[in-house]
């Protein structure tokens, strides 16, 4: 399936994991080589490949490929087929990205808060694929946190080698009437029980608005709130369905970013708002501190502070152009 909106096209693609949605601007010709590394956006938590949908057309500028997609659960992209973990979600990117570009030799990968765990993740274990990372709004969660949280069992050994059975599996579950059409997610023998959700449904829709209203203090744009609040009860409402068959996806709060910012050795390009920061600040998770930290532990890299009432969470959304502008300067002195 593909959609076309203006030169920004929507679709789905395939994985063993589940079937991923993505955004692409392409620019050139169907067949015609770039002279321009790809650029894959990897979005925050709750919001989904809409996050990048301001930003693509001035960071392609009629040359590059941009390529945005929504992790399992979050956006178009279906609820995972079993129980996944960060390594699991690596894996299907992989997977989309070799089906969508047709098994590119280089990439950037760029990621806004809970994208960064998976852009690191990524670059990691894929030096020979990964150019370069750009991390806007980077946090490490304490190691006590890290600690102290259950982990979800991983279905790969690594992210670097696809589990052949979980495939095979994944993509019989998909054609099988296993899948529940209901809930959009097919039985799976390992995950049974059901999980508690925290998200109360009411009689009178309140809890929609209160959606809203929870998002809306960071912008004064209502057409942004409206979209960052469509993409978060569709993130809640994916949660019900999977949770009812026992389906969970790894809190990235319990991953350590150090571990893989440590064998990240690609260039990399931190961006912190100062808004987003002193927010994280306020509420007591020392977002200042922890960007650092994070920062720190990465071999090659340099950091950009923006500032304004844009450079908040939403920073990618709120100040396109001027991130466009960082991030164009930073490739260019890379030759990317």
């Amino acid at each position: 399936m593909v959609v076309t909106s203006g030169s920004i096209k929507r679709g789905m693609v395939e994985t063993s994991l589940c079937s991923i949605g993505y955004h692409i601007l392409d620019p050139h010709e169907k067949g015609a080589e770039s002279s321009s590394t790809p650029i894959i956006c990897l979005h925050s938590s709750p919001r989904s490949s809409d996050e990048f949908i301001d930003i693509m057309p001035l960071l392609s500028s009629g040359r590059r490929t941009i390529v945005a997609l929504d992790a399992p659960g979050y956006g178009i992209s279906e609820n995972p087929y079993r129980s996944c973990t960060l390594e699991d979600i690596g894996s299907a990117f992989m997977e989309a990205i070799d089906g969508l570009l047709e098994r590119p030799k280089k990439v950037i990968l760029f990621g806004s808060l809970m994208g960064n765990f998976i852009v690191l993740s990524l670059a990691a274990h894929h030096p020979e694929l990964v150019a370069a990372c750009i991390c806007v709004n980077l946090y490490y969660y304490p190691s006590a946190k890290v600690a102290d949280k259950p982990k979800v069992k991983a279905h790969s050994s690594t992210i670097a080698e696809k589990d052949a059975t979980a495939e095979k599996e994944g993509k019989q579950n998909s054609k099988s009437s296993g899948r529940d059409d209901k809930n959009d997610i097919p039985h799976n023998q390992n995950d049974h029980s059901e999980i508690p959700d925290s998200w109360e449904l009411k009689s009178d829709g309140s809890m929609l608005a209160q959606v809203y209203t929870k998002r809306s203090w960071v912008s004064n744009d209502p057409e942004l709130n409206l979209r960052i609040s469509q993409g978060e009860i569709t993130y809640l409402m994916n949660r019900r369905r999977r949770y009812k068959h026992g389906i969970a996806i790894e809190d990235l709060s319990t991953v350590d970013l150090g571990i893989h910012a440590k064998k990240t050795f690609c260039p990399v390009l931190c961006v912190k708002g100062k808004a987003s920061l002193d927010f994280f600040d306020a509420i007591g998770l020392k977002g200042t501190q922890q960007f650092e930290k994070a920062s720190r532990f990465l071999f090659d890299h340099e950091v950009k502070e923006l500032v304004g009432a844009g450079s908040h969470i939403n920073l990618v959304n709120q100040m396109p152009a001027k991130l466009a502008s960082v991030l164009d300067i930073f490739l260019d002195g890379r030759n990317l």
